[in-house]
């Protein structure tokens, strides 16, 4: 549920929270689903950083493909890297791979393995 404010902001009104009915004027309460607790993220291509939204339970190959998205779907077998250069599983989750608030990811070329 969240409580209408006109002109701004709606809020939240978290699982046993309270409304205060004694203000004066109207109040609207809309239902809605809950909002998923997301953060964001750097997605750096060729240099170009752009915020891209990611949930913690959301996996790596999601990611991959919103970020090759918000960058016009670039050509080339592309993967995502952490700042210190390991390429991040696409089969795991965001949380699994430790990617945090506001860090910063690579979108470059799939690192070849094995020879």
């Amino acid at each position: 549920m969240f409580l209408d404010v006109p002109g701004g902001a709606d809020l939240l009104i978290p699982d046993g929270g309270a409304l205060d009915l004694n203000q004066p004027g109207v109040e609207r309460v809309i239902l809605a689903p809950k909002p998923k607790p997301g953060f964001e993220v750097i997605v750096i291509y060729n240099g170009q950083p752009k915020p891209l939204q990611v949930t913690p339970q959301e996996l790596i190959q999601a990611v991959l493909e919103a970020a090759r998205a918000a960058f016009g779907h670039p050509p080339g077998d592309l993967a995502l890297f952490n700042e210190a250069g390991a390429q991040l599983d696409p089969g795991q989750t965001v949380e699994a791979t430790g990617v945090r608030p506001h860090n910063r990811l690579l979108l470059r070329p799939r690192v070849v393995q094995g020879g």
